[in-house]
């Protein structure tokens, strides 16, 4: 895992938050919901230059092309309840595996920053860190080894914020970009 800089620009950030204005949803986990309790945007077939812009520049960090992105997905943690326990991005389904692969990466790009004492990491847990929310930054992690195995030293989570973050306004908001094996995961 590790850490990259200037993912986005602040235009490309509000962009993306508008796009989402409209779409926010109570996040789905494969369990019983307890889980995670965030909310989820799904930017799924918008035909837009910065949505395609910020995939490019995703996919790019594990040298493949744009359409092994899957579809940007926004993430809004608002409460002091909304957390994601752990997990890793890996994916199970048969089905989703065929049609693009496994997510051989992450990349978590955050469009608000949080103060050290807001909560809100994302706590990756084989390294013991948590990587504090920096504007236009992105934690980055494989979730496969050189084998393309499932790698489960990629578990991670996602910290509730503070009840005094909460209260003064503050919200962690990030985009998930999921990096498929194949091309055509754009399309999902």
């Amino acid at each position: 895992a590790y850490k990259a800089t200037r993912i986005v620009d602040a235009a490309e950030a509000r962009h993306l938050v508008e796009l989402a204005a409209d779409l926010w949803t109570p996040s789905l986990a494969h369990d019983d919901g307890a889980a995670r309790t965030s909310e989820t945007a799904s930017l799924r077939r918008l035909d837009d230059a910065v949505v395609d812009a910020v995939s490019e520049r995703a996919a790019a960090l594990f040298g493949l092309p744009r359409s092994c992105c899957e579809t940007l997905q926004l993430v809004r943690y608002r409460d002091a309840s909304h957390r994601y326990l752990t997990h890793c991005d890996l994916l199970e389904d048969p089905d989703q595996l065929l049609v693009g692969g496994q997510r051989v990466g992450t990349v978590l790009v955050y469009l608000a920053t949080l103060p050290a004492d807001a909560g809100g990491c994302t706590r990756i847990e084989s390294l013991d860190v948590d990587v504090r929310p920096v504007f236009g930054d992105a934690a980055v992690w494989t979730n496969v080894n050189d084998d393309g195995d499932p790698d489960l030293a990629s578990a991670h989570a996602a910290l509730p914020l503070t009840a005094e973050a909460v209260a003064d306004g503050l919200e962690k908001i990030a985009v998930n970009c999921w990096v498929r094996a194949f091309p055509g995961a754009d399309q999902l």
